[in-house]
């Protein structure tokens, strides 16, 4: 039971009753069971069936960067805020439009019952990535069973029942109760026969999208308008889908269908992938109490605290929904991964300010690498898009990664001043690139895609940077993402998120010239530019510590300091880069932590879920373990919902987190952030170090999880107990010269002198036991 998440209510939220529903996927095709009884409904999803866009050329408006610049250096910066948008606007370009998700069709079931339903149950395998739903009606026991194959691209589902089940099968556009503000597709076509039902509708650009099932069964058959009417004691439907076709596909997916599939054969082939995926790390604390449903779990979350088994529970669940929502040569993971139920969702894009970190900070820590090649394909893929942004925008050459991007488009679309002037995401993503090297060492991979989008993510700084008169760089505008300045706020009266000088934003560029002059030394590439990057190092000011003794989140002297915010992204030097240590600069990292204070006890009402996993991640960072497991235990309380997605906001207005709006859009990046800060409080790693059971909580008197991968090439298996703790290192590289270290409570137990630190050099493997000081 321990894989399993349990639920006794079918997924209940009144309207959208897909945002409860069991989530399965086998990277490119998504399913949500809603898990009804009488009428049930399977959504499928395709990660590339995206429409309602619309590309327009960005006009050139870099003209207006050095007004802009100017009124910012006189601190007017309600003036200097919208004015690149409002000439944008003014040549007629209205960003065009993002686009949306395409929910492809129902699997559309109604069961003819005759009696009462008891004994209820639905359940998620995360083992095996199958989703179930059980009930009885007297003495008659009834089960239904799905999965997507990873093997064929094909969905599988089964009914049996103990006796005859009588139910009606159709394919259909997908539930209209969602429907929000759009109109469904057009020419919806389905066409039911010879144990086939054939579903099609085109999009808004002409193409087609559509599916093809095939049904086998045991029992009889009647055909009526569209549907399959069945009763028999076992059911088995296959399902292959078509999407972005200039014609209806059903002749082609009717002959891969056309073989003696068998439900068993079809689920151990599956499963076989999806268990490597999902097995390759494990966590277990605190002995085998793993049996209780998720609403049991959130209940007593809401009288206590998570208890270890929700804890470890969600830790699983961020690891399936990953592993669920992406695969090599698909889309990334976006805010719904595969999971979108709504015609028009909120946000349902790619989000590089924040959130597409999130999701994939997990990836590398967990030991699957290859989660992220979909970003970088992804990334790769609009490269065009981004050099434009920096040309007509900045007059800049290289890159400029919009905070927004959906695959329809790279192009800055939202026009407002916040979105439009975040210049560090590519900057931030190049940290995914360079530690994807780190982690498996692959030059290949360092010479041929990293190292190039550094150096286009270098050359937009080179010409967006200019100096003061103390010879040190000014970022303007600068954004510290979407908090505004607290003076700007109260005395100015004014929204304005946009700056001088935000910390995060050099912080960002001091992280990118480290490692690409860094990737210069160990390639031998750009070595023509490898000085200038080392003299634009030292034009980067020093971080700077406020009144309070917090650090401060902008640079600029004009610009105060404003607690109440969710994001914390002056904290990046400490998390999510490695920069500041407790180590390598005290006072400083002391700063930071003050500021992670004040932001937790002056902005909690402000939070978000996403934001709650990031805090808990940088707790984690600190080595600050109770506090990070807090932290995820105040997310449970506040934007989890039954099936376990997370939210934006705290709906129920219990004011842990954002209270303002109700319907609380599904944000899967806090799932992802929970286990990245679990996989956190085990292990942090720089290029030569490994900081081991980093931030262990009190509570967790034993456990072990791993095989985590760290930042040197090792995987790390952990155990642990009240008085000893003990560690299993492998060595994916022999070459690597590494600095094991303990916090300051533990020492290594084969060693004299209360040891915290080793130098471990070329070793292969090797298992160390540790012990807690007395």
């Amino acid at each position: 039971m321990r894989n399993k998440l349990i639920m006794k209510y079918p997924a209940s939220w009144y309207g959208e009753i897909w945002r409860e529903a069991i989530p399965v996927g086998n990277g490119e095709i998504g399913g949500l069971v809603y898990g009804g009884v009488h009428h049930e409904i399977i959504t499928i999803n395709h990660g590339k069936l995206w429409w309602k866009y619309m590309n327009c050329e960005l006009p050139d408006v870099s003209y207006v960067l050095p007004k802009m610049r100017e009124l910012l250096m006189e601190n007017k910066v309600t003036k200097a805020e919208r004015l690149m948008c409002d000439e944008l606007k003014r040549l007629n370009y209205t960003g065009s439009e993002l686009g949306l998700p395409l929910s492809l069709c129902d699997i559309d079931v109604i069961t003819h019952y005759k009696k009462p339903f008891k004994n209820y149950s639905r359940e998620l395998d995360m083992e095996k990535g199958v989703a179930t739903v059980n009930w009885n009606e007297d003495e008659v026991s009834f089960k239904r069973e799905f999965f997507i194959s990873r093997v064929n691209d094909t969905a599988f589902y089964k009914i049996t029942s103990t006796k005859d089940y009588d139910g009606t099968f159709a394919l259909k556009v997908h539930d209209l109760q969602t429907i929000g503000n759009l109109n469904p597709p057009e020419n919806q076509k389905t066409v039911c026969e010879n144990g086939y039902i054939y579903y099609s509708a085109q999009k808004d650009d002409g193409t087609y999208f559509g599916a093809v099932c095939c049904i086998k069964h045991n029992g009889t058959e009647v055909y009526e308008s569209g549907k399959i009417r069945i009763n028999a004691s076992e059911i088995q439907l296959a399902l292959k889908v078509f999407i972005n076709s200039e014609t209806e596909c059903f002749h082609k997916l009717k002959k891969e269908l056309e073989y003696d599939f068998c439900y068993e054969e079809e689920l151990k082939k599956h499963s076989q992938i999806h268990s490597k995926l999902f097995n390759s790390v494990t966590f277990q604390i605190n002995g085998d109490n793993t049996s209780h449903s998720n609403e049991e779990l959130l209940m007593d979350a809401y009288q206590n605290e998570a208890s270890d088994e929700l804890t470890e529970k969600m830790w699983s669940f961020g690891r399936y929904l990953l592993i669920s929502a992406t695969r090599e040569k698909g889309y990334p993971c976006q805010l719904y991964g595969l999971w979108s139920g709504h015609w028009n969702p909120t946000w349902p894009w790619n989000m590089f300010n924040v959130n597409i970190e999130i999701i994939y900070w997990q990836a590398l820590s967990g030991n699957m690498p290859e989660a992220l090649l979909s970003v970088f394909d992804y990334i790769d893929s609009q490269l065009d898009d981004y050099r434009e942004n920096a040309k007509k925008l900045y007059g800049a050459r290289g890159i400029n990664i919009c905070s927004v991007t959906t695959p329809a488009s790279g192009q800055h679309k939202l026009l407002y001043p916040h979105i439009l002037h975040w210049t560090g995401g590519a900057g931030w993503i190049a940290q995914h690139y360079f530690d994807y090297f780190l982690c498996t060492r692959d030059m290949d991979f360092l010479k041929k895609r990293a190292m190039p989008f550094m150096y286009e993510a270098m050359l937009f700084y080179e010409d967006f940077l200019f100096t003061d008169k103390n010879g040190y760089f000014v970022f303007a505008p600068s954004t510290s993402p979407e908090n505004v300045p607290k003076n700007v706020r109260e005395d100015l009266k004014s929204k304005s998120q946009i700056a001088v000088n935000s910390t995060m934003d050099f912080a960002i560029l001091k992280e990118l010239l480290t490692n690409i002059i860094n990737g210069a030394e160990i390639t031998g590439m750009y070595g023509d530019k490898v000085e200038l990057w080392k003299e634009m190092l030292k034009k980067i000011p020093p971080y700077e510590i406020n009144s309070d003794g917090a650090i401060k989140e902008w640079m600029h002297p004009y610009y105060t300091d404003n607690y109440e915010h969710r994001h914390e992204s002056h904290l990046y030097p400490v998390f999510p880069g490695n920069e500041i240590t407790r180590n390598n600069n005290p006072m400083l990292y002391k700063a930071f932590e003050n500021a992670l204070e004040k932001r937790k006890k002056f902005g909690l009402k402000d939070q978000t879920g996403w934001s709650l996993s990031y805090m808990a991640n940088v707790y984690a960072r600190l080595g600050r373990g109770d506090e990070a497991l807090e932290v995820l235990s105040l997310l449970t309380k506040s934007n989890v919902m039954n099936n376990f997605f997370t939210v934006h906001n705290d709906w129920r207005r219990m004011g842990i987190a954002s209270c303002g709006e109700l319907d609380s859009p599904v944000q899967l990046d806090a799932n992802m952030g929970f286990t990245a800060a679990v996989n956190e409080m085990f292990l942090f790693s720089t290029q030569k170090e490994i900081y081991l059971f980093n931030a262990l909580p009190k509570k967790w008197k034993e456990g072990k999880i791993g095989p985590l991968l760290s930042k040197t090439n090792t995987e790390i298996l952990f155990y642990w107990n009240e008085n000893r703790l003990k560690v299993e290192m492998r060595q994916l590289i022999t070459d690597i010269e590494v600095n094991v270290i303990l916090p300051e409570n533990m020492v290594f137990a084969d060693t004299k002198n209360n040891i915290r630190s080793l130098n471990l050099k070329n070793n292969c493997e090797i298992c160390m036991e540790i012990e807690k000081k007395q």
